[in-house]
Protein backbone atom coordinates (compact mmCIF):
# COMPACT_ATOMS: atom_id res chain seq x y z
CA UNK A 1 0.00 0.00 0.00
CA UNK A 2 1.65 3.62 -1.06
CA UNK A 3 1.51 6.60 1.19
CA UNK A 4 -1.30 8.25 -0.83
CA UNK A 5 -3.33 5.28 -0.77
CA UNK A 6 -3.03 5.32 3.30
CA UNK A 7 -3.94 9.00 3.30
CA UNK A 8 -6.81 8.80 0.79
CA UNK A 9 -8.03 5.73 3.37
CA UNK A 10 -7.86 8.45 5.96
CA UNK A 11 -9.11 11.00 4.30
CA UNK A 12 -12.35 9.05 3.29
CA UNK A 13 -12.51 7.42 6.71
CA UNK A 14 -12.48 10.99 8.35
CA UNK A 15 -14.30 13.33 6.16
CA UNK A 16 -16.72 10.54 5.76
CA UNK A 17 -17.82 10.06 9.55
CA UNK A 18 -18.01 13.50 10.15
CA UNK A 19 -21.12 14.08 7.23
CA UNK A 20 -22.60 10.98 9.48
CA UNK A 21 -22.43 13.07 12.38
CA UNK A 22 -23.84 16.53 10.70
CA UNK A 23 -26.37 14.29 8.55
CA UNK A 24 -27.82 12.12 11.25
CA UNK A 25 -31.18 12.23 11.83
CA UNK A 26 -31.68 14.27 15.40
CA UNK A 27 -34.70 15.27 17.00
CA UNK A 28 -35.69 19.41 16.18
CA UNK A 29 -34.17 21.66 18.44
CA UNK A 30 -37.88 23.09 19.36
CA UNK A 31 -38.44 18.90 20.22
CA UNK A 32 -35.10 18.83 22.39
CA UNK A 33 -36.67 22.30 24.29
CA UNK A 34 -40.12 20.62 24.53
CA UNK A 35 -39.03 17.30 26.08
CA UNK A 36 -36.69 19.26 28.45
CA UNK A 37 -39.48 21.38 29.71
CA UNK A 38 -41.54 18.35 29.91
CA UNK A 39 -44.53 18.82 27.48
CA UNK A 40 -43.06 16.16 24.56
CA UNK A 41 -41.53 12.54 25.10
CA UNK A 42 -38.95 11.55 23.23
CA UNK A 43 -39.14 10.18 20.23
CA UNK A 44 -37.27 6.93 18.62
CA UNK A 45 -34.44 6.61 16.43
CA UNK A 46 -37.33 4.67 13.91
CA UNK A 47 -39.52 7.50 14.31
CA UNK A 48 -36.45 10.00 13.08
CA UNK A 49 -35.98 7.08 10.55
CA UNK A 50 -39.54 7.73 8.84
CA UNK A 51 -39.65 11.34 9.67
CA UNK A 52 -36.18 11.49 7.48
CA UNK A 53 -35.44 8.59 4.54
CA UNK A 54 -33.27 10.98 2.88
CA UNK A 55 -30.32 11.74 5.48
CA UNK A 56 -30.88 7.89 6.34
CA UNK A 57 -29.80 7.38 2.49
CA UNK A 58 -27.21 9.54 2.82
CA UNK A 59 -25.66 7.79 6.07
CA UNK A 60 -25.41 4.82 4.14
CA UNK A 61 -23.86 6.10 1.24
CA UNK A 62 -21.16 7.71 2.93
CA UNK A 63 -20.52 4.44 5.53
CA UNK A 64 -20.69 2.39 2.05
CA UNK A 65 -18.27 4.76 0.75
CA UNK A 66 -15.71 3.90 3.81
CA UNK A 67 -16.32 0.23 3.95
CA UNK A 68 -16.17 0.14 -0.24
CA UNK A 69 -12.58 1.91 0.37
CA UNK A 70 -11.23 -0.67 2.98
CA UNK A 71 -12.45 -3.51 0.49
CA UNK A 72 -11.73 -2.34 -2.93
CA UNK A 73 -10.94 1.27 -3.73
CA UNK A 74 -11.14 0.99 -7.29
CA UNK A 75 -14.91 1.62 -6.45
CA UNK A 76 -15.27 3.82 -3.75
CA UNK A 77 -14.83 6.76 -6.62
CA UNK A 78 -18.42 5.84 -6.68
CA UNK A 79 -19.68 6.50 -3.95
CA UNK A 80 -17.21 8.68 -2.34
CA UNK A 81 -16.81 11.34 -5.21
CA UNK A 82 -20.69 10.93 -6.09
CA UNK A 83 -22.23 11.63 -3.08
CA UNK A 84 -19.78 15.25 -2.68
CA UNK A 85 -20.74 15.99 -6.30
CA UNK A 86 -24.70 15.43 -5.50
CA UNK A 87 -24.37 17.42 -2.59
CA UNK A 88 -22.73 20.06 -4.00
CA UNK A 89 -25.11 20.16 -5.98
CA UNK A 90 -28.37 20.02 -3.93
CA UNK A 91 -26.93 23.04 -1.90
CA UNK A 92 -26.58 25.35 -5.06
CA UNK A 93 -29.80 24.25 -5.76
CA UNK A 94 -31.08 25.17 -2.19
CA UNK A 95 -29.70 28.28 -1.95
CA UNK A 96 -30.40 29.84 -5.21
CA UNK A 97 -34.40 28.64 -4.10
CA UNK A 98 -33.42 30.52 -1.18
CA UNK A 99 -32.14 33.42 -2.75
CA UNK A 100 -34.64 36.11 -2.08
CA UNK A 101 -36.91 34.39 0.53
CA UNK A 102 -33.75 34.05 3.77
CA UNK A 103 -31.74 37.06 4.69
CA UNK A 104 -28.52 37.31 3.09
CA UNK A 105 -26.95 36.81 6.20
CA UNK A 106 -28.10 33.30 6.34
CA UNK A 107 -27.23 32.37 2.26
CA UNK A 108 -23.73 33.73 3.38
CA UNK A 109 -23.52 31.86 5.88
CA UNK A 110 -24.77 28.59 4.34
CA UNK A 111 -22.67 29.40 1.36
CA UNK A 112 -19.35 29.46 3.84
CA UNK A 113 -20.33 26.63 6.13
CA UNK A 114 -21.52 24.02 4.16
CA UNK A 115 -20.77 25.08 0.18
CA UNK A 116 -17.15 25.81 0.42
CA UNK A 117 -16.26 22.63 2.30
CA UNK A 118 -18.33 20.37 0.31
CA UNK A 119 -16.33 22.16 -2.57
CA UNK A 120 -12.86 21.30 -0.79
CA UNK A 121 -14.34 17.55 -0.10
CA UNK A 122 -15.43 17.36 -3.46
CA UNK A 123 -12.18 18.38 -5.29
CA UNK A 124 -10.16 16.58 -2.89
CA UNK A 125 -11.47 13.41 -3.56
CA UNK A 126 -11.53 14.28 -7.11
CA UNK A 127 -7.51 14.45 -6.44
CA UNK A 128 -7.31 11.00 -4.42
CA UNK A 129 -9.53 9.52 -7.29
CA UNK A 130 -8.13 10.85 -10.44
CA UNK A 131 -6.52 7.01 -11.60
CA UNK A 132 -9.44 4.99 -10.85
CA UNK A 133 -11.96 7.99 -12.32
CA UNK A 134 -10.04 8.18 -15.89
CA UNK A 135 -9.21 4.26 -16.32
CA UNK A 136 -13.20 3.46 -15.76
CA UNK A 137 -13.55 6.13 -18.03
CA UNK A 138 -10.87 4.80 -20.52
CA UNK A 139 -12.33 1.05 -20.24
CA UNK A 140 -16.23 2.76 -21.01
CA UNK A 141 -15.02 4.60 -23.95
CA UNK A 142 -12.75 1.28 -25.41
Amino acid sequence: MSTEDLVRRVWIALTNCAMIYIVWPRNTATDQLNRVIGNMQSTSLWENVREHPWQILAVVILVTGVVVELAKPGRAAIFNVGYYGVALGVAVWGISQDWHEVPSSRIWTAAILYTVPITAILLLNLFFYRKSLFCQAQNLTD
